[in-house]
């Protein structure tokens, strides 16, 4: 495992020392640097990357499906035999919590995996057409990109980081992992395990890139002609530079951005069930998941009955964060947690009420305490604004409307007032109803009953609207990186020439 310092970035195979370099620093204490971190920041270092990870690319096109899952079956062992370690460095760059890092790897990470090496033969599997009446026989190939880049982010480092390679390298291609400057060793890890697990030297290079650097060094790459499509899990306002770039350079991109996730509590709802997932929806990493529930549309008969189990539950002084020894620790940076704040004063200002909870505006801490706030209007920025922090809204509708349609109308319409469309959830006994409220939410998934944040392997994960395009997960998963290939087989035909 990693012991060197600085970080070095992992060029075919091999530990890529940079001339420059940048400090990570401990989430809850900025003045405590955890280590130092190699940066590329040069034409000539993007050039030996690209290189390294072109030259693999013409051969690991040509390995078998077999081959790849054993690799990716090897790193799933190792990492279960590493998962300590791997841990432990999660919970030290950011601010998840023991057992957050731990579901983040042993549950989301594994499961990713697992169900990527079951689908991949299935995704990949030629598919011929049915004969044409001239007996032209036709088959859909699918076949890799080239060189992916991706792009991954902090907050669940492990899980994301996985399937931000995992995918495009099943499907084929090589990848350069850029890693996020809050998690660069974490990530790192995660490529040094699976070159112990018998990767070929670069099919996945590693490289980390500091902030000032980051515009020019990352369209560097995307520019160049061997880069073949984007992956970029991340902000909404980060994913629209990302956009922009590929666009120029006329890049296929795979972006999984923001959420504004919407809970509806409809009359007939098991209220305090629909408590403990709101709750868990939106304090979860304390709010820190772009699925985190943010909006809670409630029946207005039931209103007053889930503001106060919510209440109950707040107030009884055992959902709080701390920077260590809760299971919700701080925001991943003091200008994270000041945005935060700004959004809670922005909306007490403007008629804002609290739930449960605790709110001070005088902190000046990166650990902010769950709370949840009532009597909120657009007018509030945080009625439209993704929090990213422990907090979510409540608003009631169906007053004063004489059918359940109407009733439902009003509901859709609260729920789908927002640039968003990651993830919704609906809770009610009627399932039919359920599944039906469930069509009209603009979302790229809606749980009945279930909780907002929700990621399993198998099922295809991205957004609508402002949340992006694409999908990872999966046979849909896998397919976002193989391209379509139609091959015909004809007898030869007289033309009219």
């Amino acid at each position: 495992m990693l012991t060197s310092t600085p970080v070095p970035c992992l060029v075919d195979g091999v530990s890529f020392a940079t001339n420059t370099t940048f400090d990570v620093v401990d989430p809850h204490n900025a003045s405590k640097v955890l280590h130092r971190v190699c940066s590329v920041s040069t034409k000539e270092e993007v050039d030996k990357i690209i290189e390294s990870s072109q030259s693999a690319f013409l051969r690991w096109k040509n390995t078998s499906i077999d081959e790849r899952k054993a690799i990716f079956t090897r790193f799933i062992q190792l990492l279960e035999e590493n998962a300590d370690a791997l841990i432990q460095t999660s919970v030290n760059e950011t601010t998840a919590s023991p057992p957050l890092a731990t579901v983040d790897l042993k549950i989301l990470g594994l499961d990713n995996l697992r169900s990527s090496i079951s689908e991949l033969s299935d995704a990949l599997a030629d598919r011929p057409l049915p004969q044409q009446t001239n007996g032209e026989h036709a088959t859909i190939h699918r076949q890799p990109y080239g060189v992916i880049f991706a792009m991954t982010p902090w907050n669940m480092p492990i899980v994301l980081g996985i399937r931000s390679f995992t995918l495009p390298i099943l499907a084929g291609n090589t990848v350069i992992m850029k890693t996020s400057e809050y998690s660069p060793q974490t990530h790192y890890m995660l490529s040094e395990i699976l070159h112990r697990a018998g990767i070929p030297n670069g099919v996945l290079n590693v490289i980390h890139i500091r902030q000032q650097d980051a515009p020019q060094v990352v369209e560097d790459i995307i520019s160049r002609r061997q880069v073949k499509k984007v992956n970029f899990t991340g902000s909404s306002r980060v994913g629209r530079i990302i956009a922009q770039v590929c666009g120029k350079h006329l890049k296929p991109s795979l972006l999984e951005l923001g959420g504004k996730a919407p809970v509806i509590v409809l009359s007939d709802a098991n209220l305090p069930k629909a408590t403990s997932s709101i709750l868990w929806g939106a304090f979860c990493h304390s709010g820190q998941i772009c699925m985190s529930t943010e909006k809670v549309v409630v029946h207005h008969s039931v209103h007053k009955q889930l503001e106060q189990l919510i209440k109950e539950k707040l107030d009884d002084g055992k959902i709080i964060a701390a920077a260590d020894g809760a299971l919700f620790r701080g925001l991943f940076c003091h200008e994270s947690a000041n945005r935060f704040r700004g959004l809670i004063v922005d909306a007490i200002n403007l008629g804002a009420k609290i739930v449960g909870g605790s709110f001070d505006a005088n902190n000046t801490s990166n650990v902010v305490h769950p709370l949840v706030l009532t009597n909120v209007n657009p007018s509030m920025r945080i009625y439209y604004e993704e929090t990213f922090g422990p907090v979510c809204i409540i608003i009631p509708f169906g007053q004063n409307r004489d059918s359940q349609e109407l009733e439902d109308s009003e509901a859709l319409d609260i729920a789908n007032d927002t640039a968003y469309g990651l993830s919704a959830s609906i809770y009610t006994s009627n399932h039919e109803r359920g599944k039906a409220l469930a069509l009209e939410i603009d979302a790229g998934q809606v749980h009945v009953n279930g909780n907002t944040i929700h990621d399993v392997g198998t099922m295809p994960h991205g957004g609508w609207k402002e949340s992006g395009w694409g999908r990872f997960n999966g046979a849909e998963g896998i397919k976002e990186w193989a391209q379509t290939k139609t091959i015909t087989v004809n007898e030869p035909a007289q033309y009219p020439i």
